[in-house]
C-alpha cells in the first residue's frame, strides 16, 4: 500500500466517523425536541386546566354578583323594612293602648 492509499483509508475512516457523529448529533437533538415538545404539551395542558378552574370561579364569581345584592342595597331595605316593623309595632300598641283605655271607661259607664 502506497502513502497515497493510506491517505484515502485514513480520509474514509474519518468521513465514517464523522457521518456516525453527525447521525449520533442528529439523533440527541432530535431526542431533545421530541423531550422538549412533549414538555410544552404538558405545559399547555396544565395551564389549560388551570385556566378551565379559574374560569369556572370567575362564572361562579359573576353568578354571586349577579344574584346577590350589593351591601349598600341590603342596608337599605333591611332599615326600610324595620322603619315599617316599627311603625306597624306603634300602631299596634297605639290600638291596643285606646282599647284599654276603651275598656277602662265602659267598665265606669255599664255597671
Amino acid at each position: 500500500m502506497t502513502h497515497h492509499d493510506d491517505q484515502v483509508e485514513s480520509l474514509k475512516t474519518l468521513r465514517t466517523y464523522t457521518d456516525r457523529v453527525v447521525e449520533d448529533l442528529k439523533e440527541y437533538i432530535d431526542a431533545k425536541i421530541t423531550d422538549r415538545d412533549d414538555s410544552v404539551k404538558s405545559a399547555v395542558d396544565a395551564m389549560n386546566e388551570r385556566l378551565a378552574g379559574m374560569n369556572e370561579f370567575r362564572n361562579s364569581l359573576r353568578d354571586t354578583q349577579t344574584n346577590y345584592m350589593p351591601r349598600t342595597e341590603y342596608d337599605a331595605r333591611h332599615q326600610q323594612i324595620t322603619d315599617q316593623i316599627n311603625s306597624l309595632s306603634k300602631l299596634v300598641y297605639t290600638g291596643m293602648g285606646l282599647i284599654l283605655a276603651l275598656e277602662f271607661l265602659l267598665k265606669f259607664f255599664v255597671k
